[in-house]
């Protein structure tokens, strides 16, 4: 086996470092982002439906505030606290629960995982960047 140089291991951990870095960097400002999907709706038939997540900073925390619209009305809204781990890619962490947001800066997406209650097991939502954001 041939041993590697110093020069190529530091250039192989600098590239390592550099690709860490700019992944945090692009979960960082996810979530300066709005995320929204569509959801079935409680009470509708054929209307306009989505639930729309947004980040706002509270000290080192972060209020995860999420917004349940028909035909654009509010129809509920819910808000968690969450705290931001950076290492392997960057997600929020529910303070007290099991709600976790996973970003996917490149695909341009969020995954929320939770434990519903009701059904006994984890679910996993995907959302999806607005690139306007009008609400």
């Amino acid at each position: 086996m041939k041993k590697e140089s110093l020069l190529s291991r530091i250039k192989a951990f600098v590239g390592i470092v550099i690709h860490y870095v700019s992944q945090h960097a692009a979960s960082k400002a996810a979530l300066s982002k709005v995320f929204t999907r569509q959801w079935a709706g409680d009470t509708v038939d054929n209307g306009y439906t989505s639930v729309l997540l947004r980040f706002t900073p509270y000290g080192s925390f972060y209020i995860v505030s999420q917004h349940y619209y028909l035909k654009d009305e509010l129809q509920r809204e819910a808000y968690w606290h969450a705290t931001y781990g950076w290492h392997s890619n960057g997600h929020l962490m529910e303070i007290g629960g099991y709600r976790y947001c996973i970003f996917n800066p490149a695909r341009k997406q969020l995954y929320l995982e939770y434990y519903d209650d009701g059904a006994g097991e984890k679910k996993v939502e995907i959302y999806n960047e607005v690139l306007n954001d009008t609400q």
